[in-house]
């Protein structure tokens, strides 16, 4: 699964508005918080972590089901950057893109980040390149389902670090799997 160009992945998780009610739509959902970590793929070490909060545009508003899953308060988000000068600082210290790879837990993250980069207008820099680790999760561990990060730090009998639906430490668990994955 490594293609030898690549030297490192950039393990990213995101979350993003929701709403359990059907108050938005698809095209409504935009990220609001990123959580990343750099991994150098030949020793799995972190050379970088990233972490923002995402100043919403489409809705400003965070329901309260968004704020009970993800812990994210209004004024977390009311104070943060636009997408554009969170993206800006999160790609400054990657040197050369073409030997990093966007690495995320399903495809959610890849759609969502690619969606918001056309709607704010921002370069996509990592083209239709990404590893969806939870799908190499299953294929290399041979499970027969897909699992939750905690669920598959469960299954290499690891603990999962810090709170889920955090951007944060949602990323820094998916990055302690990626030597489980390929």
């Amino acid at each position: 699964m490594k293609n030898s160009s690549i030297t490192h992945a950039l393990v990213i998780d995101f979350e993003a508005t929701c709403c359990n009610r059907g108050s938005l739509t698809k095209n409504d959902i935009e990220i609001i918080e990123i959580g990343a970590f750099l991994v150098e793929l030949s020793s799995f070490t972190t050379t970088y972590s990233f972490h923002s909060y995402v100043h919403p545009v489409k809705s400003s508003k965070i329901t309260p089901f968004c704020r009970r899953l993800t812990g994210i308060q209004q004024s977390d988000v009311d104070l943060a950057p636009q997408l554009p000068e969170v993206t800006e600082e999160l790609f400054k210290n990657i040197d050369d893109f073409s030997k990093v790879i966007f690495a995320c837990w399903s495809n959610f993250d890849w759609r969502q980040l690619r969606k918001d980069c056309v709607y704010h207008k921002i370069d996509f820099p990592f083209q239709n390149q990404y590893w969806d680790l939870q799908k190499l999760f299953r294929r290399k561990q041979k499970l027969r389902q897909n699992y939750s990060v905690k669920g598959a730090l469960t299954v290499i009998n690891e603990e999962f670090e810090g709170t889920e639906h955090s951007a944060y430490y949602d990323a820094l668990n998916t990055a302690k799997l990626i030597p489980y994955c390929l």
